[in-house]
């Protein structure tokens, strides 16, 4: 069960996929591990919009390290312009940016969860 072998997987196949296997379909989607582990332990999802609702809800509560975290993580799915746009805004104040970064990278999740499960 890899989404670059097969393509986008059933999120009905990832609520009954081994622990190991199901972090790893999420990992692409974003590099908090909390995040991951979060939705791995609250499946069942049993569809997108549901999984997504469980996304928005976990990115709502990381930390600013840990949104610095899947940022710094990330891989080259995220235009590069856009990548290092939201990672100097790491360096700004943190009270002013973090709604900003958080939401954008929301966004960007929920693109990838869209594209990885169906």
């Amino acid at each position: 069960m890899t989404t670059a072998d097969t393509g986008p997987i059933d999120v009905a196949e990832f609520d009954v996929a081994p622990s190991a296997d199901a972090a790893a379909e999420l990992v692409p989607c974003c590099a908090s591990r909390r995040w991951v582990a979060s939705l791995v332990k609250t499946r069942p999802h049993a569809s997108l919009p549901r999984l997504s609702v469980a996304s928005d809800s976990v990115l709502a509560t990381l930390s600013w390290p840990e949104l610095a975290e899947a940022l710094l993580h990330d891989s080259a799915a995220i235009n590069a312009d856009e990548l290092g746009e939201l990672r100097d805004r790491l360096r700004d104040d943190p009270f002013v940016e973090q709604d900003f970064v958080r939401s954008e990278l929301a966004r960007i999740v929920r693109l990838r969860l869209a594209a990885a499960f169906h």
